[in-house]
């Protein structure tokens, strides 16, 4: 019988979970988010949550989204959560890249003078025309257009999201915000 993955933990669980955090249960909720597949643990300001209780909520969470309703708080959480996984997630980008034969020459965004040049480097490397994978929606905004599903497509966009994942430097730190254009590309003048 192949190993079956953790059953995530029953809403009330994590609620109880929660409290155990030292939360108020009047101020938290879970639902399901049907466009996240996943459950939303919302915490409000009267649940009286703190900075400092972020890895207790972190292990009772594990499974689902959390959501602050103090917009600091949100920002805080989030960055908590990113330091957490940076690690891993660069060695595991590194590991893909390395994989298809595109860790060495790997484009480093400090090495650049721009967000421009960096992504058009990037698309050099991953063997992408150049301006034919990323797009400057606004400033400092940046989207991965759509590729097509064919193998060598899908290589290409391993290549080029491994790149960006790959990165020492947090991009959003240097003003960047990174998205994807679904069925649609924009209009940019």
């Amino acid at each position: 019988m192949p190993d079956l993955p953790p059953q995530p933990p029953a809403q009330e669980q994590v609620v109880s979970a929660l409290a155990d955090c030292g939360l108020q249960r009047a101020g938290l909720s879970i639902s399901y988010d049907d466009d996240l597949q996943s459950n939303v643990v919302r915490i409000k300001v009267s649940a009286g949550g703190t900075d400092e209780q972020f890895a207790c909520i972190r292990a009772a969470t594990q499974y689902d989204m959390v959501s602050f309703e103090d917009a600091g708080q949100e920002k805080a959480y989030g960055a908590y959560v990113d330091a957490l996984l940076r690690p891993e997630m660069i060695a595991d980008a590194r590991k893909q890249l390395a994989a298809i034969g595109k860790l060495e020459g790997m484009p480093v965004f400090g090495q650049f003078p721009d967000a421009a040049s960096f992504f058009r480097a990037v698309e050099t490397h991953c063997g992408v025309k150049q301006g034919s994978a990323f797009q400057e929606t606004g400033p400092g905004d940046w989207s991965l257009l759509p590729q097509g599903g064919s193998s060598k497509n899908i290589e290409r966009v391993t290549c080029l999201m491994g790149v960006l994942m790959a990165q020492e430097e947090d991009l959003s730190e240097k003003g960047l915000r990174f998205g994807f254009i679904g069925n649609a590309a924009p209009d940019v003048d």
